[in-house]
């Protein structure tokens, strides 16, 4: 009996382990949308969106945004910028990775409007 209780247990005990793990990993925490590094992501943004789009947009601002870590800090952005016609909002998702040389930006989505 005991050793057919002996996985049960183990199943427990990692899951007491690594559950505050994922609860912290999915929390997502609100970010200064005028300080530097925020801004320097959210023109990032902009300019890798321009990329691979072949817009123009032109960065104005950043409207509100979250970050998350996760291998990095992950930042939910919503970015004010203009495309010649208006000014528009536009949800983007990047990657930063403020510890490695060079430091490492990562555009994952960017939703302009349509």
């Amino acid at each position: 009996m005991a050793r057919k209780s002996l996985p049960l247990l183990l199943l427990a005990a990692a899951l007491v382990v690594a559950l505050p793990y994922a609860v912290a990993v999915a929390c997502w925490t609100p970010v200064n949308v005028t300080e530097a590094l925020v801004v320097d992501i959210a023109k990032f943004a902009v300019r890798q969106n321009n990329r691979w789009s072949g817009s123009n947009m032109t960065f104005e601002s950043v409207v509100s945004g979250d970050q998350q870590e996760f291998a990095g800090t992950i930042y939910r952005l919503v970015i004010a910028a203009s495309d010649g016609k208006g000014t528009n909002n536009s949800n983007a998702f990047v990657l930063y990775q403020g510890w490695a040389a060079p430091r490492f930006y990562k555009l994952l989505l960017f939703e302009a409007p349509r």
